[in-house]
């Protein structure tokens, strides 16, 4: 098997004396699933131990949503039926809201892209006596930050800007060692008194929406080609000659999926603002914890 690598990245940090992390990028969801098990790997590279610090999440092209499974429904119960039917299935996990309640949708996450494709393209699956409708799972985008200029969509072996950013203070310089920090954030993309890098930005915020709703467009427009495609039988009956001066017009239906689109961007900017707010609870939070453990050693 071909295994298609599309770039990686090094680092150094929390690593002992010669050692270093190496983080890989691969191309399609094959070479992901064969490095995904551990049993495949060889004792050794170029002579060298490794290990595997972490497991690697499984990307959205290797779930799929099962709907209306009932509150009632057993998690693990249902995760043990699923993977005695599918071996390939790696987890079952019931979906939450934005209150953290537990919602009638389940994901499943996949090792066998093939396995995973076949069960979406039937619609349905049957587990434990009962049959659930089946979607597929879309992720909300992740945006790719560069490192070097701070940069969205693209890493910093393609960036073409010489001095590195600092995240912190937003300045720039030949060599970020060298460089001594303000310690006054300050963002590259909206001049506000946050890192660079901050998934909080509003600017980061309007590049993610963007690009969610143009994934959910591409998606919407792929599915139903497919449908129609897979689902056509032509008779001639059902294809009558035209007037000429007759004209289909779809401007109706491509503004309301544009409407949707719009609505799911506005539910997406406010869920993330609420998380915003949290955080800043709770950061609040630790800095009193903090101040009052330091005024309670001054009494002491």
């Amino acid at each position: 098997m071909d295994i298609l690598i599309n770039n990686y990245r090094s680092s150094t940090l929390k690593c002992g004396a010669n050692e270093y992390d190496i983080l890989l990028y691969v191309k399609d969801v094959n070479s992901f699933t064969f490095l995904f098990g551990k049993q495949k790997w060889p004792l050794q590279i170029g002579g060298e131990n490794f290990i595997f610090p972490s497991t690697p999440s499984i990307p959205p092209q290797l779930a799929l949503i099962i709907k209306n499974v009932d509150l009632r429904v057993d998690i693990n119960e249902l995760s043990g039926d699923s993977k005695a039917l599918f071996p390939e299935i790696y987890n079952v996990v019931r979906l939450k809201n934005k209150f953290q309640q537990d919602i009638r949708m389940v994901k499943v996450e996949f090792v066998s892209a093939t396995i995973r494709d076949d069960i979406l393209n039937s619609g349905k699956i049957n587990v434990n006596f009962r049959s659930y409708d089946i979607e597929e799972y879309l992720a909300p985008a992740c945006v790719l930050i560069c490192s070097r200029c701070m940069g969205t969509g693209h890493f910093k072996k393609q960036c073409t800007q010489l001095n590195e950013t600092c995240k912190i203070c937003g300045q720039s310089s030949l060599d970020l060692k060298q460089h001594i920090c303000t310690m006054q954030p300050k963002c590259v993309h909206c001049a506000e008194n946050h890192y660079s890098n901050a998934v909080k930005c509003p600017i980061v915020k309007q590049y993610r929406a963007e690009l969610t709703k143009k994934l959910l467009l591409v998606n919407c427009t792929a599915t139903t080609s497919t449908t129609e495609i897979n689902n056509f039988r032509y008779n001639p009956a059902n294809f009558p000659p035209l007037h000429p001066s007759q004209k289909v017009s779809i401007a109706g239906t491509n503004n309301m999926l544009m409407t949707k689109l719009d609505e799911l961007v506005n539910n997406m900017s406010k869920m993330n603002e609420a998380l915003d707010k949290i955080v800043a609870k709770n950061e609040k939070v630790e800095q009193f914890m903090h101040d009052k453990i330091r005024s309670d050693k001054i009494i002491a």
